[in-house]
């Protein structure tokens, strides 16, 4: 493995790894309004009936 593929596969895990981590970095100080937490209750099964469309009609 070269230098350049180890850089890449690094880089590409600390993109991912930031992605993830600095959403909930950020809003951990704020105050999320009561609608929003509500409205985003909805969006796991919202994208599970996605897929599951996706798949029966694919």
């Amino acid at each position: 493995m070269t230098l350049y593929v180890l850089l890449t596969i690094l880089w590409c895990g600390l993109v991912t790894w930031l992605s993830r981590v600095v959403p909930f970095v950020l809003i951990k100080n704020l105050t999320v309004p009561k609608w929003l937490i509500e409205f985003l209750s909805f969006v796991p099964v919202a994208i599970m009936t996605a897929i599951f469309i996706e798949n029966l009609l694919v």
